[in-house]
Order: C-alpha cells, then structure tokens, then sequence
C-alpha cells in the first residue's frame, strides 16, 4: 500500500514524487519507462517572464527543477532588461541530456519505489479511488493517487493528413486510461502542440 502514487514521470511527475518522498510518504512511481524519466519533450527553456514564478514556487517548496535547471543550464539571459524589473525574469536553455541526466539523479537520492508499467485504469470502489489497474494485471492500492500523465493521456500524434497514437513519436500512449476518465463523464480538454521539424543540415544543399 502506498501513500502517494504518482503515474507519469514527465516534469509534474517527477515533482509530485519527489515532494511526497521528501515529506515521508511511502511513494511509487508508475511509468512505460524509467529510462526516460525526465525528458524534455520540447521546448528546453526553463523561466522567464511567463514561467519563471512556477519555478521559484517548486524552489520555496524543495522542488527538483530548479536545482537540476542549473546543472543542465547552457545559456543564461535575463528577459525584458530594458523594461521596468516588474516584467523581467531570468531564463535559461538547458542541455535535454544533462537535464534528464541531473532528473534521474535527484530521484536516485529519494526513496521512491518504480513501476514500470502501464497505468491501465484508476481502481475505484464506490466513490474512492483505491489504487491502479495496470496493463499486466497487476492491482496497485494506494491511498492517494496522482495523474501526471502530460501528453500521453489518450495522446494522438498528427502527421499531414496521418493520425496515430502515441504519446511522443515511437512511445505508447495512455488510451485505455483516458477512455477511463470519459466514461466517468470528467471534464477534459485537448491542448494543441505544433512541434517544428527538425532539420539535419547534412542533408541540405545549401549552395
């Protein structure tokens, strides 16, 4: 029996657990893969104007993403410098390697129990939430149970006129469990992602 369950080990994830293990809870982590714990999906920037208050919030709370922003930092600047303070903030590009790297790190120095597995379906008696149904079977109890599940919640990848599921490119999508959370009739909502092509150079004739 946990106390806290977390599925997801993207960025809220990887926080949830943290600030339940420091604090003293008995916490799992149930993830697809403990390899990629960490990684930054998209955007490597950490700060500035928009999201520079969650992480001073994560700071003031012992959070990871500060601390590891600055072991993966590769570029520092401070936003809006030649506006009021009131509208500037720092923000740094962190390396997306050094940055999992520094992640999987931090959770290693926590006693978090992994679950490599996939989080089928929320276990639920009456009203209550009891646990998590996982892809092989397995039922995980557990008093509190925390949905990170970022993109891969019921996650569809869009390709021209091509649509297929998946969380990331070449990753499994949760889409058993969001089917889940629509036949409870929860609200829930689908934020659009345009992640630009990425380009290899060598390939360009540039001439």
């Amino acid at each position: 029996m946990f106390d806290v369950l977390v599925i997801g080990a993207g960025h809220a994830g990887v926080e949830a657990a943290a600030a339940a293990a420091q604090r003293g809870a008995k916490t799992g982590l149930l993830s697809f893969s403990k390899a990629n714990a960490g990684q930054m999906s998209c955007n490597p920037s950490i700060g500035g104007v928009g999201k520079g208050h969650l992480v001073r919030e994560l700071d003031v709370f012992e959070g990871l993403l500060a601390k590891t922003s600055d072991q993966a930092a590769i570029h520092y600047r401070m936003l809006n410098r030649s506006k009021g303070p009131a509208v500037q903030g720092p923000r740094i590009q962190a390396d997306r390697s050094l940055f999992q790297t520094a992640t999987q790190a931090a959770l290693q120095q926590l006693p978090i129990e992994w679950l490599i597995d996939e989080a089928l379906e929320l276990d639920i008696e009456g009203d209550t939430v009891v646990g998590v149904i996982t892809g092989t079977g397995s039922r995980i109890a557990a008093r509190s149970v925390v949905v990170a599940t970022g993109t891969f919640l019921g996650g569809k990848i869009f390709r021209g006129h091509d649509r297929v599921e998946g969380g990331r490119v070449e990753e499994k999508a949760a889409t058993r469990l969001g089917e889940q959370f629509a036949d409870l009739g929860l609200a829930h909502g689908r934020l659009k992602t345009g992640t630009p092509p990425r380009l290899d150079g060598r390939t360009i004739d540039w001439a």
